[in-house]
């Protein structure tokens, strides 16, 4: 996706069972004026302080020990390009530590939107974290608990002032469309199970059948 000017993209990824990978992210408003040397000091002040952030906290107690964040790779887009004009990243190891015994499929996320004040799908944004194995018992089928709702967005929450404390500006909704970079305002967490697609092609397969008709 195209980027705005003086947006900084901070993407953290990491891996899930069967081979699988994820990721999620965020933008600040750095005011422009990075050099990929400054972008790469605040990288790795940011990945630094995640194992012990308050979202980690929160990854770690939803997550089984094969869901793990590996990376943080921030981008910067200058002003008169769509594309990055640099990038830095760091290595990071967060895993889960939860020892609930029903883990959900690896399609299946936790939905933050992003929130601005403004209407319109250019000033509202998401991030889709993995959340496969909260410990807290599901009190409907196929949804949160308040618990781990509440708990996911102080999570957000915390993760958009580490970054802002670290690339040392606002978090945004960045939107190419509207070439505007919004100030977060509210963090909307719903207790429904989401769905993050990804290519099966990239996943291993335990067990195949095959019978004849």
């Amino acid at each position: 996706m195209p980027g705005v000017a003086n947006e900084a993209r901070v993407i953290l990824s990491g891996t899930m069972p069967k081979g699988e990978i994820f990721s999620t992210g965020l933008s600040i408003d750095t005011g422009g004026g990075l050099t990929q040397a400054t972008l790469q000091t605040m990288t790795n002040n940011f990945a630094g302080a995640l194992p012990a952030s308050t979202f980690a906290t929160f990854f770690k107690a939803n997550n089984p020990n094969n869901v793990i964040i590996t990376k943080v790779r921030a981008e910067y887009y200058a002003a008169g390009s769509s594309h990055a004009a640099f990038s830095a990243e760091a290595a990071v190891l967060v895993a889960g530590t939860s020892s609930a015994t029903a883990v959900l499929p690896n399609q299946v996320a936790m939905v933050a939107t992003l929130l601005t004040g403004l209407a319109g799908r250019s000033f509202r944004g998401r991030m889709y974290l993995p959340v496969l194995a909260p410990p807290s018992t599901q009190a409907v089928v196929g949804d949160y608990t308040n618990t781990t709702v509440d708990s996911a967005a102080a999570a957000v929450d915390g993760l958009l002032d580490d970054a802002e404390a670290a690339y040392l500006g606002p978090a945004v909704v960045a939107s190419p469309v509207a070439s505007a970079l919004t100030p977060i305002t509210n963090i909307r967490v719903d207790s429904r199970c989401d769905t993050q697609r990804r290519r099966a092609a990239s996943s291993l397969v335990d067990y195949t059948t095959t019978v004849a008709h």
